[in-house]
């Protein structure tokens, strides 16, 4: 509960304390850029959902089966999902009243487009495709002097994070897109310390940014792949050099030996 203004309070799965090393870090950054602001990385360990489910003994799990489509009924509804059998290499059919479709941003709209091809899931609204939106990120990765806890190793999802770090001068950045810092720190032996930090900022959507299928390229199961087309905007590209020049002066402040951006 930081009462931070650009990130939104939650509830708290597990209490953390800063080490010595993040709070070295956190404490560095707020005395060189005094209006930045240092945060833990939030993490809760991923939900168990699969064993709970298997618990109930109402659990399928169907492996080696490649989702061709959805089946729609004639009045648009989904009845179910058709699928490729690795094993058999055949197409396989299996009715649902409810389906979840959860194979990640582009397999998921790659699974719709087709679906749509027969009875439509949302390809007559000139949408579903469109607006790609992926992250703009920089990244600094070096090595520095030991840090000050003793020897550190990278625990899932620890790290210290700046949000909105291109405020760090005062400048609240009207009208301008922002972009937050998680800065990760590990040991390397007795004498040196790995660093990396990473800035994300927006990509914002645009229709010419867009998914389509490729039916003269089919996967291995002849099921036609995606194409897609993708571009950076100038705003982003500008933006991208001041995310990577930021990432390089929280190094300088370390002392740390940049070897790649």
């Amino acid at each position: 509960q930081e009462g931070s203004e650009t990130t939104p309070d939650s509830h708290i799965a597990s209490l953390t304390e800063p080490s010595d090393a993040e709070l070295d870090l956190m404490t560095s950054i707020s005395e060189c850029w005094p209006d930045a602001e240092t945060l833990l990385g939030r993490y809760a360990a991923p939900l168990n959902a699969v064993d709970q489910a298997a618990l109930t003994s109402k659990l399928i799990l169907k492996t080696g089966a490649i989702v061709r489509e959805i089946l729609v009924t004639s009045k648009g509804r989904t009845r179910g999902v058709r699928f490729v059998d690795a094993a058999k290499n055949a197409c396989v059919e299996v009715e649902a009243p409810i389906v979840f479709l959860c194979a990640g941003a582009l397999e998921s709209t790659r699974i719709l487009m087709l679906s749509n091809e027969a009875l439509g899931l949302g390809g007559e609204s000139d949408v579903l495709g469109a607006n790609l939106m992926d992250h703009v990120v920089m990244s600094a990765v070096g090595q520095g002097p030991a840090l000050k806890q003793g020897f550190t190793t990278l625990e899932p999802g620890r790290c210290v994070f700046l949000p909105r770090f291109d405020r760090r001068h005062g400048d609240l950045g009207e009208g301008q897109r922002g972009y937050g810092v998680q800065i990760y720190r590990s040991s390397q032996g007795n004498h040196s310390s790995y660093f990396q930090a990473v800035s994300f900022s927006e990509m914002t959507p645009r229709p010419d940014n867009r998914l389509t299928l490729n039916h003269k390229n089919t996967d291995r199961w002849g099921v036609p792949t995606l194409h897609i087309s993708c571009r950076l905007s100038d705003q982003e590209l500008e933006r991208a050099q001041r995310q990577s020049a930021a990432v390089k002066e929280i190094a300088d402040l370390m002392k740390i030996e940049v070897t790649r951006i």
